[in-house]
């Protein structure tokens, strides 16, 4: 399979947007909302909104539309994902049980389990928790579009009905206030998997409207964003199945999978991408007791990216480290 090139700066952009979302968030408090660094953090976290959405609408183009082989489709995910998802999972409830009994004078080992039993062991790692969902439907996706009328619409429509669900289903979720089990959580992310194959070879849109719609839904997000925390104290509007992070999301995508950019040193960083969205937290962490440098969201940003890109490289050379990423 050849590269796709702009995709690799897409995956890579998104790998940033997910370390921004993770550095900005501690501002979201009431005590900061008339504070600079709210407004700052509130426009840097509503425009990065589209990162998660875009890391599964990148998986979705590569793995649905294939022969639907349920066993060597297992098998192939299976050893990609299950040897990260168990070192991870160890790795930080055990960095969270020392960080809560040394520095809060709380039990870790009950923080800990009430993670695990929810899903976060670490507040990125729902992702991964999530993923084998998703993993587990593809194959009887696959099967299922192989049955149907090759139309490259169908495809726009199944995904675009997925979404809907999603977004009713979020906002549902957002009402009544109720946590959905783990293992159900890819049927929230099942739209934006399907859409990233279904995207990838419809006719182009013209990119100037593809940028319009990005830059209105984000500036109305950033809006409706500070509008709901200041007077509602909810986070609705940022949620990755809202509306205006879908129409985001869709124009982001779209405006990379049409446009053709030649390979960078930026765009080879992709094949690192995972390794640094795995890592990324350790630095955050440790970049959040250096006073120079945690009160500057630009500069922690680079020291937690550079830092992050250079343990998963030396991971990376490393053999047996080389499975975790």
């Amino acid at each position: 399979m050849n590269r796709e090139i702009s995709i690799d700066y897409l995956r890579v952009i998104s790998c940033i947007l997910v370390i921004i979302i993770h550095l900005t968030s501690d501002d979201f408090t009431e005590e900061s909302f008339d504070q600079e660094s709210f407004l700052f953090s509130n426009i840097l976290n509503s425009l990065s909104r589209c990162a998660v959405p875009l890391f599964v609408m990148i998986s979705g183009r590569y793995l649905i539309g294939a022969k639907p082989n349920f066993t060597e489709f297992y098998s192939k995910r299976l050893n990609k994902i299950l040897i990260p998802f168990l070192f991870w999972t160890i790795f930080y409830s055990s960095l969270t049980f020392l960080l809560f009994t040394l520095f809060h004078n709380k039990s870790g080992f009950e923080i800990v389990i009430n993670k695990l039993v929810l899903g976060k062991p670490f507040y990125h790692l729902w992702y991964l928790f999530m993923l084998p969902g998703l993993y587990f439907l593809t194959p009887f996706i696959n099967y299922y579009f192989s049955q149907i009328e090759q139309n490259k619409t169908s495809y726009v429509r199944i995904g675009g009905a997925f979404l809907l669900f999603a977004m009713i289903h979020s906002f549902y979720r957002f009402y009544y206030d109720e946590e959905l089990f783990f293992p159900l959580w890819c049927f929230d992310y099942l739209g934006y998997f399907i859409m990233g194959f279904a995207l990838k070879n419809i006719k182009p849109i013209n990119v100037y409207l593809l940028i319009g719609l990005f830059v209105f839904s984000s500036v109305v997000l950033i809006y409706s964003n500070y509008y709901t925390l200041r007077h509602f104290n909810h986070f609705y509007f940022i949620g990755y199945n809202s509306p205006l992070v879908i129409i985001s999301t869709l124009s982001l995508y779209k405006i990379f999978n049409q446009v053709k950019l030649k390979s960078s040193f930026f765009s080879s960083l992709s094949s690192y991408s995972f390794g640094i969205f795995l890592v990324h937290p350790i630095f955050i962490i440790i970049f959040d007791r250096v006073p120079i440098i945690r009160d500057f969201i630009s500069l922690k940003l680079v020291f937690v990216f550079l830092c992050s890109l250079l343990l998963t490289y030396c991971f990376s050379r490393i053999k047996i480290l080389r499975q975790v990423i």
